[in-house]
């Protein structure tokens, strides 16, 4: 919000911030769709290199803390001192942990969000998150897994979302 044209007011800068957050919504929403589309296709790409799992989680976790901030949630990271070395798609496994800590915050209203990596062998890393948030009862899990499905369907939803980044995500695992 540069005020390139002049000074802004509150208000305008409250409206301004609105018209902002829906761009990215729509943005995410879009690049979902089309990711789900690529992924049923079979036009995903894969590019394999060597990652280090324990930079790339913090990262990923450094763009998602602002959302936290706002939300007063805390943030803890457990991962190894060391690089955590293995081959997979850094794009892909960026974007499952960008879903995954998006959920987080989304569903946790007070209380913090915990990301920790560790080996599981020297080809598998066991990535975990939790949170303090609302959970998903046992009989809603099979359904949160399929395009557009959401756990709270109703018109006075308090969550929004488009129920698309857990299917994006179990189909993105299936590739790297």
């Amino acid at each position: 919000h540069g005020e390139i044209a002049g000074p802004l007011n509150d208000r305008q800068r409250e409206q301004i911030g609105r018209i902002s957050e829906s761009a990215w919504h729509l943005l995410d929403l879009i690049n979902e769709i089309l990711s789900l589309s690529r992924i049923e296709a079979g036009k995903e790409e894969i590019r394999l290199e060597e990652v280090d799992v324990s930079a790339l989680v913090q990262d990923t976790v450094a763009l998602m803390e602002p959302q936290a901030a706002r939300k007063s949630l805390g943030v803890r990271v457990r991962v190894a001192a060391t690089p955590l070395r293995i081959h997979t798609d850094p794009g892909k496994v960026r974007q499952i942990l960008l879903n995954l800590l998006s959920n987080a915050v989304k569903f946790t209203d007070a209380g913090e969000i915990e990301i920790a990596a560790a080996a599981e062998s020297t080809e598998k890393v066991m990535i975990i998150v939790r949170d303090t948030g609302i959970g998903i009862q046992p009989n809603s899990i099979p359904t949160i897994f399929e395009p557009f499905e959401q756990i709270d369907q109703s018109p006075t939803r308090e969550r929004g979302g488009t129920g698309l980044g857990l299917p994006v995500l179990r189909r993105s695992l299936s590739s790297v």
